[in-house]
């Protein structure tokens, strides 16, 4: 806004919000001056029978534009006075006469009417004045909210795109939310009907600009393919009649790199055509930027946990890989016999070759497993089984199970909605909680090891695996506890193993928890959920 030139205390603002200019103030004083003059010698020395000194009134409302309350009072109380001296100068001998009957004559009447006017009009003017003063205060708070604060924030104008909804309605397309989904060309056609009317300093330097009519001709300046979507969700709920739209994208600042932003649109209820919409912007590329780096650094150290894990199971790996490796040389040596009698028995020959295959594929499998497990890659989203997620991790567990005589009971219910996630960091979530509870079984002496995994569907649809032993338990302070870093109950623990498995429920959109054993019980129970894959929550 342009500063306001120094002013004396009784002048204000014009109609317009606008400071005046010296020359203005100076014309409509002279204007205002010889108006009063005017006005003061008709009434006095033209006896033209009517009420001449009601036109001081366009003296008070021309005056209004340059004068303060004070001023406007006083001047007021000028044209009121000039009114009685008018008619004391033209009637005043009837009352020195004490003719009462002339004081109440139609020239008395009309003074009255003149007075009664002025002080009318002065009190509308006081009253319009007011009003302009807070509409310009207001206008001033808006003008200073709009170039400060840390928001960045577009005027728009979308004119043209409600017309064009109103023209698709004349051709016949009721529903107008769904033609924008099925109809992309629309949505770029809509991004040139926007006008930009202003955007506010903070907007400017959002996009790496340094004047303002870098952006005022249309949105295609910081448009890149991955706004549209952002910006077809704008136009649908403009077209639903929603009040405003949120969404998360990205624009293309002027030296080309991309800025991550939040998007708030606000549509104003009280204009139908919609001239003046409001799009408030936050960028939060660092913010993006800090995620990134914490999901890399979460899955390195999931990484790391898996490879810890994997030692652990060592002994386990190796059994599975050495029994069907053993079972191979078994068949093979079968086979060699089969075929080496002096009448081979093929038949015989050919089934132990089939075992032999068997077993390999059987050991590939195994391999291929602790692959995906071992390699460092980015973590893969896709519907997965939970229950073949929790086979493969009591295939790759069997012998450690084995070896502490753990009795081991699976209740998974079929079918299951799928849950969408990352394998290998969903198979590290139930290895890590198994083996959890295979070591605390193993301090369990003179009693059976029990571990049960159970899969179901919980009552908010969420898909719930859990895994029960019948171990010495977590104290009841310690149920929380279990999940910080570092935390362990074991002298031989790191204290990691459960801390990555929430990290990693919770990236899955999930929860983890342990829970008391029911009554008198002993033993621990550790829940986590995850939601069903978004194709599939309709049909629960």
């Amino acid at each position: 806004m342009s500063s306001a030139p120094h002013l004396p205390a009784w002048l204000t603002l014009n109609g317009n919000g606008k400071p005046l200019l010296a020359e203005d103030m100076l014309f409509f004083q002279a204007c205002t001056a010889v108006l009063i003059v005017a006005i003061f010698l008709i009434d006095t020395l033209v006896p033209l029978g009517t009420a001449v000194a009601v036109l001081y009134v366009v003296v008070i409302l021309m005056s209004a534009n340059f004068c303060r309350r004070k001023g406007l009072i006083a001047l007021s109380g000028l044209c009121v006075t000039l009114t009685i001296i008018s008619y004391i100068m033209g009637h005043g001998q009837d009352l020195t006469r004490g003719q009462i009957d002339e004081v109440t004559a139609p020239p008395f009447i009309r003074a009255l009417i003149s007075i009664a006017a002025i002080v009318i009009a002065t009190a509308l003017a006081l009253k319009t004045q007011s009003a302009t003063r807070i509409l310009q205060a207001n206008e001033q708070r808006f003008r200073s909210i709009f170039e400060t604060t840390r928001f960045g924030i577009w005027e728009e104008d979308y004119t043209a795109v409600v017309a064009r909804f109103s023209q698709l309605r004349a051709e016949g397309i009721t529903d107008i939310d769904r033609y924008i989904a099925s109809h992309p060309e629309f949505v770029i056609e809509a991004v040139g009907l926007v006008r930009i009317i202003d955007i506010n300093e903070t907007a400017v330097k959002l996009v790496k600009g340094t004047r303002k009519d870098e952006f005022m001709s249309s949105l295609n300046t910081i448009f890149v393919p991955e706004t549209m979507p952002s910006f077809e969700a704008l136009l649908r709920a403009l077209a639903r009649g929603d009040p405003s739209c949120e969404t998360v994208t990205q624009i293309r600042a002027l030296d080309s790199e991309y800025r991550d932003i939040v998007c708030a649109t606000t549509f104003p209820i009280d204009d139908p055509t919609f001239a003046h919409v409001l799009v408030c912007v936050l960028d939060i590329t660092d913010r993006v930027q800090a995620q990134t780096d914490l999901a890399k650094a979460q899955a390195d150290l999931a990484h790391v946990s898996r490879m810890t894990t994997l030692g652990e199971l060592t002994a386990s790996i190796a059994h599975e890989v050495n029994q069907p490796l053993a079972a191979i040389v078994t068949n093979g040596e079968a086979a060699l016999r089969w075929l080496g009698r002096p009448e081979p028995d093929m038949h015989e020959a050919k089934s132990a070759i089939t075992r032999v295959i068997s077993e390999g594929r059987r050991a590939s499998d195994v391999i291929w497993k602790l692959r995906a497990m071992s390699v460092k890659s980015e973590p893969q989203s896709k519907p997965l089984d939970i229950n073949d997620i929790i086979h493969d991790a009591v295939l790759l567990m069997q012998h450690e199970i084995n070896s502490h005589q753990v009795t081991l009971r699976l209740e998974l219910s079929d079918p299951l909605p799928q849950v969408t996630g990352d394998k290998v960091q969903l198979q590290q979530v139930v290895i890590n909680v198994m083996l959890n509870s295979i070591h605390a079984l193993s301090d369990l002496s003179g009693h059976s090891r029990r571990l049960t995994v159970t899969t179901a569907l919980d009552d908010d649809h969420n898909v719930r695996t859990t895994v029960e032993d019948n171990g010495p338990g977590i104290a009841a302070d310690h149920l929380e506890a279990v999940f910080s870093p570092f935390f362990s109950t074991r002298d031989d623990g790191m204290g990691m193993g459960l801390s990555i498995c929430r990290s990693i429920i919770e990236a899955h959109n999930g929860q983890i928890w342990t829970a008391p054993p029911k009554g008198n019980d002993k033993g621990t129970i550790m829940h986590f959920t995850l939601p069903p894959a978004p194709a599939q929550v309709a049909g629960i």
